[in-house]
């Protein structure tokens, strides 16, 4: 259902069960309610959008709304047409803006979308802010969530937690998938752009703290092409959903991966025989040639032992093999250190698939190649925010050793090209399983103004498409056989490599929104682990890969070989139950995540001295992890891990929509009792100290 109408001073915009209240002259919001309940409730009214434009000087001026000279509504059928012409603030005239309103595939959703006309001959269209849910309302200070979908999934609890995040898109390390919402009480707010393109986008919250009222705005930030040209305009491709839906994190998930899963090519990748190479791995391990400590060859051999003592598939991620330094001279990576070829031979005989580090996204403008290879011409190019900028500049990034690197322009063949032969070059010279090309999921698009580039100046899903480019030829180049993954979860990659790396999911509590939206069809690997993590017995080692298990990730990453010293004989036999768990669920694990089951205990949770990207902090969680997975063949399993050094007595409660009508029982030894009460399935466990569970849920009968 869709109505707008004028009542009561107000226009009215009825999006199925979304009230949308407007006001008649500027067309800014004023409330939004759900069934009655109010999310927000203005003093003034809210911009719907706001436009960032420039002019030649850099004079900025921002228009909203209110900067129009009349705006109008109407209502046909089943899409409602706000429209505010002719725009003028200080300088800047010209402009027109429309959103579309049209029904949603939710009860309580609406899909809307803008289009920003420019007939300045002086200003240039450098950004537009859409849509903006102004001034949202706590319900509960200490209990409303503010969701993220940084690593795996973050979930803020409490206002005094709310941060004020630049969430640029796609970036893995920042905002992995096009979503941000707000949970209060049973019902989360939340913006999802439903962009099969990838463009480049900022995901934006600013807080209103006292002493004015307490408030939330949520909104997206998005480029148009033709940025630093008069007269350039900005006609959104996608809509972008706005609702309020029944359920918390987990819905969202769903919801947005219910779409999400049929994009970026990542039903196709599912069947790629590299892929099925990639999943017989359970556990990954970081080499080093620069470990002064304990030479290549002896890392090596331990890792052998290590394969053996876990009785499971294990994959080496292999950095340092080049004779450069680690984040020098890029993309210089030959010659190969000495010894290297033998070491890599030694671990592919033994059945141990080995993946080089290179980095696909950087190149040093110190190195020699950078002006032999006349790299400059193919790197990304800032302009100053003006029109007609007349000298562009390369952006420079700098990783802690005092070297300053330039992002290579994606869109460009001579980049794809260049990626491409280093990998045909390294599998050929080093007879290697795969590659691992750093920064392609992780970092954010910087936006490119080179007119010599294949691409439009400014906005856009360049950087999108030309990952996708450059994969496709690495592939053609270095063999479709190849496994090739990458750093962190940026969604537009997971059809294009074989698995993502997650070892920034350590670095604030998470909830596993990425593996609950795409399931098994975006394969995630490896965390962050340090010698802190092995600190007082190991118990944030231990937590950290029972998080990896139960969200369905591959295990291990850095800091694995210290498993076989013999004070930690302990984590080494929890590490090698949670990899025989793995193979044991390995068909539920290929399939999707369902609701993860409610934990009841009593014992105390375990605060961990956790390490990771961002340096040492203390992390309260536990002290069990669950979830509950479903294979293609809709067969339930429920996952447990205890990774502390307790007994621990808990119950589960699965929730009646993962049920789905079935009447299922839980079989397991740590299981003392389980029964289906009031639709749900609830499970009385047992679990030793640093146990692990994986246990099917067949039908009671």
């Amino acid at each position: 259902m869709l109505s707008l109408k004028e009542t009561g001073g107000r226009v009215v915009l009825l999006v199925n069960r979304l009230e949308f209240s407007l006001d008649p002259s500027s067309l800014s919001i004023l409330s939004l309610r759900r069934d009655g309940e109010a999310w927000i409730n203005r003093d003034g009214p809210g911009a719907l959008w706001t436009l960032s434009v420039v002019d030649s000087g850099g004079h900025r001026v921002t228009l909203a709304p209110e900067h129009a000279a009349r705006s109008a509504w109407d209502c046909k059928d089943d899409e409602a047409v706000l429209r505010w012409e002719g725009l003028a603030h200080k300088e800047a005239s010209g402009f027109d803006v429309e959103v579309t309103v049209r029904t949603g595939g939710g009860e309580a959703a609406a899909l809307w979308r803008i289009a920003v006309q420019n007939r300045s001959e002086t200003f240039t269209l450098w950004s537009v802010r859409f849509p903006i849910v102004p001034g949202i309302k706590p319900l509960d200070e200490a209990g409303d969530r503010m969701l993220w979908p940084t690593g795996f999934g973050v979930e803020r609890w409490g206002w005094d937690s709310f941060q004020e995040p630049l969430g640029e898109y796609p970036a893995g390390a920042v905002t992995a998938m096009q979503f941000i919402g707000l949970s209060r009480g049973s019902r989360t707010l939340y913006l999802a752009p439903l962009d099969p393109t990838g463009r480049r986008k900022d995901f934006c919250a600013h807080l209103h703290r006292p002493p004015a009222a307490l408030a939330l705005d949520l909104s997206i930030l998005g480029f148009p092409e033709m940025i630093g040209h008069a007269g350039n305009a900005f006609r959104a491709e996608f809509d972008t959903e706005v609702g309020i839906l029944d359920g918390d994190w987990y819905d969202l998930a769903k919801r947005y991966g219910s779409w999400a899963r049929g994009q970026w090519g990542v039903a196709e990748a599912a069947v790629r025989p590299s892929r099925e190479k990639l999943l017989r791995t359970q556990l990954w391990c970081q080499l080093t040639t620069e470990d002064l400590d304990c030479p290549l060859s002896e890392q090596v051999e331990k890792t052998i032992s290590l394969r053996d003592a876990l009785d499971a598939p294990v994959a080496v991620q292999l950095y340092n093999w080049h004779v450069i330094p680690f984040d020098t001279d890029y993309p210089d990576y030959f010659p190969v250190r000495p010894g290297v070829p033998e070491i890599v031979e030694r671990l592919e005989r033994a059945g141990i698939p080995v993946l080089p580090y290179i980095n696909a996204r950087l190149w040093d403008p110190c190195s020699p190649s950078w002006e032999a290879e006349g790299a400059q011409r193919w790197c990304v190019k800032r302009s100053a925010e003006r029109v007609g900028a007349r000298t562009l500049m390369p952006p420079t990034e700098e990783y802690g050793n005092g070297q300053h690197f330039v992002p290579m322009c994606p869109a460009t063949e001579f980049w794809q090209e260049k990626v491409a032969r280093i990998c045909e070059r390294i599998r050929s010279e080093l007879g290697t399983s795969g590659v691992y090309l750093d920064q392609v999921a992780a970092m954010y698009a910087p936006l490119c103004f080179d007119p010599a580039h294949p691409h439009a100046p400014g906005g856009g899903h360049y950087w999108t498409d030309g990952y996708s480019a450059m994969m496709r030829r690495v592939r053609e180049l270095a063999g479709e056989d190849g496994i090739y993954t990458t750093e962190c979860n940026a969604e537009t990659c997971a059809g294009d490599f074989d698995a993502l790396l997650t070892w920034h999911a350590s670095w604030e509590p998470q909830v596993p929104m990425f593996p609950a939206a795409y399931g098994s069809l975006a394969p995630c690997f490896g965390t962050n682990a340090g010698p802190v993590d092995y600190e007082d017995g190991g118990e944030s080692f231990a937590f950290k890969q029972a998080q990896l298990y139960v969200w369905g990730a591959q295990l291990g990453w850095s800091g694995m070989l210290p498993l076989l010293e013999p004070g930690n004989a302990h984590l080494l036999e929890f590490t090698k139950a949670l990899c025989a768990a793995r193979m044991q669920a390995a068909d539920a694990l290929r399939g999707e995540m369902l609701r993860p089951p409610v934990i009841n205990t009593r014992a105390r949770p375990a605060r961990l001295h956790w390490g990771g990207g961002r340096g040492r902090y203390h992390q309260p969680m536990g002290p069990l992890l669950g979830s509950l997975w479903q294979t293609q063949a809709g067969e339930p399993w429920m996952l447990l891990a205890n990774p502390t050094r307790r007994d621990i007595k808990a119950s589960t409660t699965v929730a009646a929509d993962a049920l789905a009508g079935r009447r299922l029982t839980v079989r397991h030894p740590f299981a003392l009792d389980s029964v289906q009460r009031g639709g749900r399935l609830i499970t009385e466990w047992q679990l030793p100290p640093l146990s692990v569970a994986a246990a099917p849920l067949p039908g009671d009968g």
